[in-house]
């Protein structure tokens, strides 16, 4: 998925990002997000600062699972496991 994003779709997948503050730590990802910034006129380390924590509320936790899916790269799979629940 990562690989999908930043190879099709650089420009508003990191935009996104910033705009929701979540960084980008995927190690491959980071020439990607590097560019981007390059382009943009800004620092490499610009961007989302990751260390906000969202009020806990039942679309805050859909949203962070979705987020854990998608950065991991998890199967959707992994909410079924009799141990996720």
């Amino acid at each position: 998925m990562q690989r999908h994003l930043y190879g099709h779709h650089r420009d508003e997948w990191v935009a996104e990002c910033d705009c929701r503050d979540i960084k980008i730590i995927a190690k491959k990802a980071q020439r990607h997000v590097a560019a981007y910034r390059a382009a943009q006129g800004s620092s490499p380390d610009e961007g989302a600062s990751g260390s906000a924590i969202p009020e806990f509320t039942q679309d805050a936790f859909i949203d962070a699972l979705v987020d854990f899916i998608v950065v991991d790269d998890q199967s959707i799979n992994v909410i079924e496991s009799t141990h996720f629940r």
